[in-house]
This record gives C-alpha cells, structure tokens and sequence, in this order.
C-alpha cells in the first residue's frame, strides 16, 4: 500500500477521483485550515459536482482519510501531492497570484518532506522551480526539491467525466526524475490512463505554459461566441442556429460551442489574468492587450445578462431572484 499525502484543499476533486480509481493507495488530505477539514470529516461535499459525492462516500475513511498531524503525515507519506489554489489579487492596476498559502505549504515541506517524490499541480508562477528551490535553500533543506509539474485539466461541473477519462496526462520537469523509480511506481499506482495518452517533457515551463494557453484559448474561443450573441440578439437572428452551423465546422471543433454568461468557471478568469500580467512583466504590450480584450468581451456578456433578467422585471421591486442549472463554477464571476 502506497501513501500519498495531498496537501491542502484545493486538491480535493483529484484526490477523490484517484482514490475511487486507484485499489492500492492510502490518501491523506490535509489542509492548514481546520474548518475546510471539519467540511470533509463530516462527509459534506461543498460544491456541486455531479457524482462526485457518491465517489466521496465510497471512498471515505477508506483509501481517502483526512489528516490534521501535518509534520508526521508528510514524514511518512511516500509521495506528496502540492494543490494550493493561488487566487489572483490585484495590486494598482496589476494581477498577481497570491502566492501566501502555496509558500507556506512548501516551507512545511521543505522541512519534514524534503527527500519525497513532489507532484505539483497548483496554479503557479512560470517561474515556481526558482521559487521552489529558494524555499528549499532558506529551510536548510538538504538536497534540491523532486518536483514534477502535473496540471489538471478539468472545469467544474464536469470534473467527474475530465478526471476518469483525460485527454492527456501530463508531467513537466527534471529528465532523470522523470525517468526514475520513484515516477515509474506513481504513474503505475495513480494513473489509471493508457500510455498514449499519458506525455512527460524534461521541461516544467513549457508544461505551466501550455496549461495557461490552454485555458486562455478556451476563454478567448467563448468570448468571441459571446460577441456573436450578443450581435445576433440586436439583429434578432437565432443563435441557437447560428452555434448549430458552427459547430458543424470541423477546422472549429465540435466542443464548447455554446454562448453564454462570459467564459464560465474561475480557471479561465484566473489564467487569463496572469497570462496577461506575464505578457506585461516581459514587456510585451501588444501580446497583453489581447487578453485585456477578452477579459473586457467576458464582463460584457456577464453585464449583458443582468441587463436582460432587470429589463423583463420591468417595475417589481425588492425581490431575489434564484438562477436554476449553472455549473457552480458560475458563482465566482456573477
């Protein structure tokens, strides 16, 4: 039986999944913060995921237990999973990841579970290994951290379906790592996905990179179909027609061909930001004004449906209105 420790509680839609797919592992999640904790324990899931509290139910107390001893947890686990949500904050006119809970977490590491096998899966700058390896070095840590870089891709609301059949697995970072024992036992014992699908690169900038483009092209894709709702609704043409040819068009991609209030789910809005500030940072002004567009283009289609809802209220007054079938990741941009 293999021990994995997930560290913080963004990782918890993962860990979940690879504890309801994986027999011969023993997950531990833990978090700095007991209130998150108490959540799980008492078997609440706290967000709207479909089936993902059946898979919580099965898997609870049985391969997927909840830690609070944090020093002796990362001491004895063979394997550490980092998965700190870094939400972006912004400072004067720039976004910036807020980088507090993921340092802090790594510093916990840095002093009891320095030796382990790392798979980071956070939100990161582009620059974490620099970040990372100075953490190490002030902790008196007495070898380089063993990071590799594994982001997931999945939105909310169809986590469930992302997570048990990816497109693609991916693992960024030091080559020798990659192709070391350490990795090989991990793939096998969490990855429950046939090797065609399942990449690795000796490089962890080009992995963080690609999984910011991946979002911002998804976010840049459904903001144009925005903009063209919004025109086919002033020139009362159909839009459900209009996306129904589309679609259609293979050199466009039969997925997420669908308008609606902005691009949806925090992740594009996150990574679209940073993308932006990391255009900025490298003194690329005209690469930055194309996600400040798209940033722009989604508060328009969100400042456009609220514009709808208060037009067909016409004079009621002091009335809550309750919206029925959007993904929860809807909440964070409304």
């Amino acid at each position: 039986m293999s021990k994995i420790c997930a560290l913080e509680y963004y990782p918890c839609i993962t860990m979940i999944v690879m504890a309801y797919e994986c027999a011969n592992v023993a997950i531990t999640m833990l978090d700095v913060d007991n209130e998150n904790l108490h959540v799980w324990e008492a078997r609440i899931v706290p967000f709207e995921e479909p089936d993902m509290e059946h898979m919580y139910d099965q898997v609870h107390n049985v391969r997927l237990r909840i830690g609070h001893d944090i020093a002796a947890t990362l001491n004895d686990a063979n394997c550490i999973v980092m998965a700190i949500d870094n939400p972006i904050q912004k400072i004067n006119s720039e976004h910036e990841l807020n980088l507090t809970k993921w340092e802090a977490s790594w510093r916990r590491v840095a002093i009891h579970a320095a030796n382990k096998l790392l798979i980071e899966k956070s939100n990161v700058p582009i620059d974490a290994d620099k970040n990372i390896n100075r953490i190490f070095f002030e902790r008196g840590a007495p070898n380089y951290p063993r990071v590799l870089y594994n982001p997931d891709f999945y939105s909310l609301g169809t986590s469930y379906m992302d997570m048990r059949f990816p497109s693609q697995v991916i693992f960024g970072g030091n080559s020798q790592l990659i192709h070391g024992v350490d990795f090989l036992q991990f793939r096998n014992l969490l990855y429950w996905v046939p090797d065609n699908i399942l990449f690795t690169y000796p490089d962890s900038k080009s992995v963080i990179i690609a999984k910011l483009g991946i979002n911002v092209l998804l976010a840049a894709k459904l903001s144009t179909l925005n903009n063209i709702s919004s025109i086919s609704a002033q020139v009362k043409a159909n839009t459900h027609r209009i996306m129904d040819i589309m679609n259609r068009n293979q050199r466009l991609g039969p997925t997420s061909l669908k308008s609606g209030i902005g691009f949806r789910g925090p992740n594009l809005l996150r990574d679209t930001q940073y993308l932006s500030q990391v255009a900025h940072d490298n003194g690329l002004p005209e690469e930055k004004q194309l996600y400040v567009k798209i940033l722009a283009n989604n508060r328009t289609a969100r400042r456009r449906f609220v514009k709808m809802v208060l037009a067909k209220l016409t004079g009621m007054k002091n009335k809550t209105i309750a919206i029925f079938g959007f993904a929860s990741s809807i909440i964070h941009q409304t």
